[in-house]
């Protein structure tokens, strides 16, 4: 950490575009001048986001992940004005995972599967079933809602159930 204060603020991290699946120090988030990046691609921890919401100046990020559902959505538009799409890793079960998300004036948001094992993945898919008849008509901001089903193989992620907001600002499912 100590490290990390001494270079956070050189002005050559103004050059960066994107922060690829690496472990980067949250504290360069909070303090670099990162006026060049586009893209998170390792999904914000508790505590990255909590240095990142502490930041100063907005960043141009368009596409970032997170892992928790009870982020300072607030904070997320005030820190990530231009956030295009996001992408959420914890898992989702219920639209009340989803509500303040779908609240996000984003225009994509993506709800990654998760994997079951043998066992647990009869009840998960029957939950997931519920889950897509209850997004059904939601109000929401979000212009686009990707999930993604639960899986029971390694690796066997399933396409992406679509549903759009219309113009009554519902959400509404798409014919595969």
């Amino acid at each position: 950490e100590k490290k990390t204060a001494l270079i956070a603020t050189d002005p050559a991290w103004a050059t960066v575009e994107r922060f690829e699946r690496m472990l980067w120090p949250g504290l360069l988030l909070a303090k670099a001048p990162l006026r060049a990046l586009k893209q998170l691609d390792r999904p914000l921890s508790g505590e990255t986001w909590e240095l990142l919401s502490r930041r100063a100046e907005p960043l141009n990020v368009e596409r970032a992940g997170v892992d928790r559902p009870d982020l300072d959505l607030v904070a997320v538009r005030r820190v990530l004005p231009k956030l295009d799409t996001l992408y959420l890793t914890g898992r989702v079960v219920n639209v009340g995972d989803l509500t303040g998300f779908l609240d996000l004036d984003v225009r994509c948001l993506v709800a990654n599967a998760w994997w079951r094992p043998g066992p647990e993945f009869a009840a998960a898919a029957a939950a997931y079933a519920k889950l897509l008849d209850d997004v059904e008509g939601v109000l929401a901001r979000v212009a686009e809602l990707r999930l993604h089903g639960p899986f029971s193989k390694p690796g066997a992620i399933p396409p992406a159930d679509v549903f759009q907001r219309d113009a009554s600002g519902r959400l509404r499912r798409q014919a595969q």
